[in-house]
């Protein structure tokens, strides 16, 4: 192996140790796994750690580097807007609760926003709450694409959309509205189930 390589090969292990401790993880090491279906004879890269969680990279073995920067980026921009992401959904929680009011339902109380190091939801953005003096571990597509998206300049300004109903679940069985939409406390379909929220680490 070239001097070249080599250092290559160890930048690349800084950058998986970068991530696994990011991540709450001590290690982690890049793993290959056989395509299936119309991809079948390609390979899928990621990363397993030392949990057993795993990260998906990418099909392409030339595409890891920059795939494990995009993490590091990822993280580091959540990390360093922290308290700003914190402002604009401390405020949301404000618009949240005088919608809650109108519909004589529950009031939450935001505690803290964080990222996902389990598999099934790994990088994600999730939030605590508070609601009757237990917390909740809210986990939805819309909300954790919306936080990675705060930026410095941005301030909450009243949603667009109109308040509606999440899917599956029935108005009758909303409870509380979380992100303008409206939720139920005994239906865990967009929640962190226990044995994920039990391992989180991070």
């Amino acid at each position: 192996m070239t001097t070249k390589a080599l250092l290559k090969k160890d930048l690349r292990l800084e950058k998986i140790q970068a991530i696994s401790k990011l991540l709450g993880h001590e290690s982690g090491e890049i793993v290959k796994s056989p395509c299936r279906g119309k991809y079948r004879g390609y390979n899928d890269y990621g990363i397993k750690f030392n949990t057993n969680d795993e990260i998906y990279l990418t099909m392409c073995y030339k595409n890891i580097d920059s795939e494990l920067d995009n993490i590091i980026n990822k993280i580091n921009n959540f990390n360093s807007n922290k308290e700003h992401i914190m402002k604009y959904y401390k405020d949301f929680n404000i618009y949240d609760n005088k919608i809650a009011l109108d519909k004589n339902l529950k009031f939450y109380e935001l505690i803290d926003i964080k990222i996902s190091n389990t598999s099934n939801h790994i990088l994600w953005a999730y939030a605590i709450v508070k609601i009757d003096n237990k917390l909740r571990y809210i986990i939805e597509t819309n909300f954790s694409f919306s936080v990675f998206n705060i930026t410095k300049d941005m301030i909450f300004q009243q949603p667009e959309r109109n308040y509606f109903v999440a899917g599956g679940l029935k108005d009758y069985e909303v409870d509380f509205v979380w992100h303008n939409v409206g939720m139920s406390t005994e239906n865990d379909l967009y929640s962190l189930r226990q044995n994920e929220y039990k391992k989180l680490i991070y």
